[in-house]
Formats: C-alpha cells, sequence, structure tokens
C-alpha cells in the first residue's frame, strides 16, 4: 500500500491520514489489492487536498471582544474550534498564557499546560472589573493531523 501524498500514516487497521504539504491541488490516491479471486485489482480517486486551516480560540463563547466579568468568572477554561471549515476536527489546547493587564496595576502573566484553568488563573479571573484587559497568548493547540500552531486573542471586560 503506497500514498502519493508526502506523508502518510496507518491510523488503524484499513484507515490512512494523507497529510499533504504545500498549496491546495488535486491528488491521486491509489490503492492497489487483490480481489478475493486472486486477481490485481487498482482504484484510482481524484482528492482536493489542502492544510487544515487555523484554528480560533474561544473564551466565553466568545473570539474577542468585550465579555462581561460574571461571564468571565464562570468559565473553566478556553476551548479551540473553527467553525468556518468543512469537517468538524477536534483541536486540543497544549498549553498558553494568561496576561491579566487591569486598568492599573501591573500586569501578570500566568501559564497553564492545558486548556483548563490554573488556580492562578482563577484568582485573577475573580479580580476581573470592567475596563480590565485579559489577553491569551501563545495558545498552543494541537490539530488531528498531529501539527501544533499557536493562535491567541484578546478581551475587554464590560
Amino acid at each position: 500500500q503506497t500514498c502519493a501524498l508526502p506523508i502518510c500514516r496507518a491510523d488503524g487497521p484499513g484507515k490512512y491520514v494523507a497529510k499533504p504539504a504545500g498549496a491546495p491541488r488535486q491528488e491521486s490516491i491509489v490503492v492497489n489489492g487483490r480481489s478475493n479471486e486472486g486477481d490485481a485489482v487498482t482504484g484510482r480517486k481524484e482528492f482536493r487536498v489542502k492544510r487544515i486551516p487555523d484554528p480560533y480560540m474561544f473564551f466565553g463563547g466568545k473570539k474577542a471582544g468585550g465579555i462581561p466579568a460574571a461571564v468571565a468568572r464562570g468559565q473553566q477554561g478556553i476551548i479551540a474550534k473553527n467553525d468556518d471549515f468543512v469537517f468538524a476536527l477536534r483541536y486540543n489546547i497544549v498549553s498558553f498564557d494568561m496576561i491579566y493587564a487591569p486598568r492599573s496595576g501591573p500586569v501578570v502573566v500566568e501559564p497553564s499546560t492545558s486548556n483548563r484553568f490554573t488556580s492562578g488563573q482563577q484568582t485573577i479571573l475573580g479580580r476581573l472589573r470592567g475596563g480590565d484587559r485579559l489577553f491569551f497568548s501563545k495558545v498552543k493547540v494541537r490539530l488531528p493531523d498531529g501539527t501544533t500552531r499557536e493562535v491567541g486573542a484578546n478581551f475587554t471586560i464590560i
């Protein structure tokens, strides 16, 4: 069994994942095998392939902008998704930094090694007041193709 694309890996019995690189294009998937009678069989199918687009980071159901302090305090973490892509994929947030910039006072940076808020981040959420800024940077997201991408977002507390 061969794969014409740059990388191909088995994903369970009879399942394969093609990882296209470069610009969107047409590719041929060729399958060689044997029929039940032992005859050689070849199948060819054209597919349009392209890279999975970057996901968006969501906090309190929003990508960015204003968010009420009460809504922000009620969150347990952040999620990544891309509703604009044709396939519903699962994205895993590996780590991120929460940056808290209050209206007055020092800026605080708190890291997390998952999509869930740490106790330090929960403390920050408890301090939120109108006019404060909350940034999520270095949000590392693992995609289904095994790659990791970095996204971010910022919010103003209203």
